[in-house]
């Protein structure tokens, strides 16, 4: 019997662990982390594992926080996979770095405003992120950091919170940091149509990325995915580091969706009958 589909789980440590079946995509792991470029851009269509490859290559390359999952849990997920068979150009990243990881995919709803989901979201992950480098913040970082996690940090220090946190952990670590953010567009999408709304949020984003993003000295790699690229002229503004990888790319070309040998592989592993197969076929070919 093959192993159960883990429906709706997008965490790669939670499948694995509990014996969920996975496709091998890790490859994408090596494959990021050998990118020269220093930012990733990702666009690809909704369903075609975005989520899952970011939190795969969040769980190889991410330094643990205090209660986060233990080197040898992570290692026994990797086992048996593509990456393993990787080089000490890729382990050599294995759980070293600091992780910042932000999802989007709420940050919507009842008009644009920093202060709202977005402020929350940075608040989550300022004290998740915490343990690793509170002890080392000066006076007047400690007031920034408590007016994040208290969410009541003014719209200039959000637009900062991306270089303030990777700094804050460089220092605290001495690496430098990884910065993940999936669905980074669904607040655009959301402001889409309202003219006012859109110039608002395009202008914030900016000012976040180009300060996360853009000469940042603490920042090891960013990747981004979403669902659309969106011009360079207006949200990534002055981001020369940034490389995007459309989907008519070879580069990543095999990370996302699934190839034609993968869904022959699914069928048999599945035991889809032809009829199975044929209508499996008409629901995705084209």
């Amino acid at each position: 019997m093959p192993r159960p589909i883990a429906l709706g789980r997008s965490d790669f440590l939670q499948i694995r662990s509990d014996g969920d079946f996975y496709l091998d995509k890790s490859p994408f792991v090596a494959e990021v982390l050998r990118d020269r470029s220093q930012v990733v851009l990702l666009p690809r269509p909704r369903r075609f594992g975005k989520t899952l490859n970011l939190s795969t290559l969040r769980h190889f390359v991410e330094r643990p926080v205090d209660s986060g999952p233990k080197d040898g849990d992570v290692r026994r997920a990797f086992s048996g996979l593509e990456v393993e068979k990787s080089g000490e150009d890729v382990w050599g990243f294995f759980q070293k770095h600091p992780v910042i990881f932000l999802t989007f995919k709420d940050v919507k709803g009842g008009g644009w405003s920093p202060s709202g989901a977005f402020a929350h979201l940075i608040g989550r992950e300022v004290m998740r992120l915490a343990p690793l480098f509170e002890t080392v913040l000066k006076p007047t970082d400690r007031a920034s950091l408590d007016d994040l996690t208290c969410r009541r940090a003014a719209p200039a220090l959000l637009e900062e919170a991306l270089y303030l946190l990777s700094d804050w952990l460089h220092k605290a670590t001495g690496e430098k940091v990884f910065i993940l953010i999936d669905e980074y567009d669904t607040p655009i999408h959301d402001a889409f149509g309202d003219e006012k709304q859109y110039e608002k949020v395009v202008a914030f984003f900016r000012n976040f990325f180009s300060a996360g993003l853009k000469d940042n000295p603490h920042l090891e790699k960013g990747v981004l995915t979403g669902i659309l690229r969106v011009a360079k002229e207006s949200m990534f503004s002055g981001l020369n580091n940034l490389q995007v990888h459309s989907l008519l790319r070879k580069s990543y070309a095999t990370c996302f969706g699934f190839t034609e040998p993968e869904v022959k592989g699914l069928s048999r592993t599945f035991r889809l009958t032809p009829k199975q197969r044929r209508e499996l076929r008409y629901w995705y070919k084209g």
